[in-house]
Parts: C-alpha cells; structure tokens; sequence
C-alpha cells in the first residue's frame, strides 16, 4: 500500500489490463510496460514551419556515426520530429556549442558563444531555467540550423516511459 504522504510527493495512478482472451501473456516480477509516447503534432507542425521544411517532404535518413540507435531509413519531417525526435525535450551545453559551430550569422553566432563563456553563464542559466528545448533555440538561431544528418546526431530519440507490473 502506497502512503499518502508518498501519493503527495510523487503523481501515482493504478491502471488495470484486462488480459482475458490473450493467450499465452505472461509477467514476471520485475516486468514493465513500456508507454511510447510522441509529441503533439500540432507543436510539430508549428515548428517545422519555423524552420521553414515542408512536413509532409521525404527524407532519407543517414547515421553520421554508431553512437546512434536504429532509426528508420526513410521518413517525412513530420513523422520524424512528432514520433521519433525529443525535439521538446531539453538541450545540454553540447547542444549550444554544436549550434555555434552552425551559425552562419555573426551576431546569433556570438550570442550562442557568449552563453557558453563565463560571463554569459547567468543568461544560459535563464535559458535552462525557462526550458529551452531543442526546437526553441533552433527558431530563436535560424541561421544556426544544421542538416538533418546532424540534428539525427544531436537530438535525442524519444523514450519509452517505463512502468512497473504488478499483480494482486
């Protein structure tokens, strides 16, 4: 039994499956359900026309190196950015650094610059602080926007949100 003073820190929900008729499902302890979630295309839509891509345009998708999981060999922009890409999820500094490098206007390359260096380091506190995700400081750098390719390498996929099984 899970304590009230627990349920108030954390945002517990039970949810029960019924499994009759599904022959052969069997849990152990230990098991989870994995939930995939995607992002809302509606903010998916918004932002692939802030960049400027056609949606519903076909890419090919090349792996830059192994450090990247599987991906799907071809995709629209849309499908990618809404179910395969954390493009909302938040950047680390690697990201702000790989964006410098990509600027090719020198006041939005500066800026990107001064946010790393030590005295920049209050206005990327704020960054981080108001949840700059990905997607935001590609709109707020649009000269800064790298290929495909490279966004592959730099923006995480969207994972799986595990949860525990349990049984009566």
């Amino acid at each position: 039994m899970v304590s009230e003073e627990y349920r108030k820190e954390r945002d517990v929900r039970q949810y029960t499956f019924d499994t009759t008729g599904m022959s052969g499902f069997k849990y152990n302890v230990g098991d989870v359900l994995a939930v995939y979630p995607h992002n809302q295309e509606k903010e998916v839509l918004e932002f692939l026309e802030h960049i400027k891509v056609d949606p519903n345009q076909a890419v090919e998708i090349e792996k830059l190196s192994e450090n990247v999981p599987d991906l799907p060999a071809t995709a629209n922009w849309k499908t990618l950015f809404r179910d395969v890409l954390d493009v909302f999820g938040r950047p680390g500094r690697r990201f702000y650094d790989f964006l410098s490098t990509c600027a090719t206007d020198e006041k939005e390359k500066a800026e990107l610059k001064h946010l790393l260096s030590k005295e920049g380091k209050p206005e990327l506190k704020n960054f981080v602080d108001e949840t700059a995700t990905f997607a935001d400081l590609l709109i707020a750098f649009p000269s800064a926007l790298p290929s495909l390719d490279y966004l592959i390498e730099y923006i995480p996929q969207i994972k799986p949100r595990l949860y525990s099984i349990a049984s009566a």
